[in-house]
């Protein structure tokens, strides 16, 4: 799995996803592993996108607290775990 920082999701309809992952996403998968990755995008492989859980930080109005970290113990749903701070 990937996670992708980007406004925009590349459309997996028309083919952007495909060149996104090959152009993008590809040159960071391990050199033992990239040309059966490649293989896979050419042939087709599933991708799925899934969103990111955004929580905007509200204003904590006790003195003196400061969040860090994943302090809202968000969940990635790709991988159902936050990083615990």
């Amino acid at each position: 799995g990937f996670e992708v920082f980007t406004n925009k999701i590349p459309s997996i309809a028309n083919g952007e996803m495909g060149t996104f992952v090959k152009n993008t996403l590809a040159p960071q998968v391990p050199p033992k592993l990239r040309k059966i990755f490649l293989k896979g995008i050419d042939e087709g492989a599933y991708i799925k996108v899934t969103a990111t859980k955004r929580m905007e930080a509200a204003l904590s109005e006790k003195k003196g607290v400061i969040m860090l970290g994943d302090s809202f113990n968000m969940r990635h749903p790709a991988i159902a775990s936050g990083m615990m701070v």
